[in-house]
């Protein structure tokens, strides 16, 4: 842990985020989404691609800044598969109540509001949330970023089935790297600027 908090005061800067739109932060690296139509099994096999690659590593922290709306979502397989998860994170306060602050952040009238934001160091948070994020509708807001400041690198989940990089400190090897393994599944496209 302490090498870990040492890593975060030396590599990373909430600067080296844009959160009004992560494509326009200065590490932006790329992204990928899935080529055709949504299904549970795309959003695994997403999930999986980001597991498979980053889940042997440590001196890693999960950075959210989520609400919900428990109503929105209507489809019973959605609900069925992920509702004990967006409760558990409900009651946890990963998923906020809705504030005034963070709604006026997301119709673009103000910044995120430094209070709105989470930190956590566990890892099955964020593999959980990335579902959620991909598949329930009661899910508002897109930050949620894994930080691995030791491989320079943030990555985050989208609703397009995926994930997209930054690079922090300029260094976009691990985020290349990332996207390039995820060229071996076919049902996903990829970007790299």
């Amino acid at each position: 842990m302490e090498k870990l908090l040492k890593l975060i005061d030396k590599k990373v800067s909430l600067e080296d985020f844009n959160f009004d739109g992560f494509s326009t932060s200065k590490g932006w690296v790329g992204y990928f989404e899935r080529l055709n139509g949504y299904s549970s099994e795309i959003v695994q096999e997403s999930v999986s691609m980001f597991d498979d690659y980053f889940g042997k590593y440590n001196n890693f922290f999960i950075m959210t800044a989520l609400s919900f709306d428990d109503k929105t979502e209507s489809d019973p397989e959605i609900l069925a598969e992920y509702n004990d998860a967006f409760l558990f994170f409900i009651k946890n306060g990963i998923l906020k109540t809705m504030s005034d602050s963070f709604e006026s952040y997301l119709y673009g009238d103000s910044s995120l509001p430094i209070s709105s934001l989470d930190f956590s160091f566990n890892y099955d948070h964020f593999i959980m949330l990335s579902k959620l994020m991909m598949s329930h509708s009661g899910i508002i807001g897109q930050v949620c970023f894994y930080i691995n400041p030791e491989l320079n690198i943030a990555v985050y989940p989208h609703d397009d089935t995926g994930f997209g990089c930054i690079a922090l400190n300029n260094d976009r090897e691990s985020s290349i790297s990332f996207l390039k393994y995820c060229r071996n599944n076919s049902n996903f496209k990829i970007v790299i600027e």
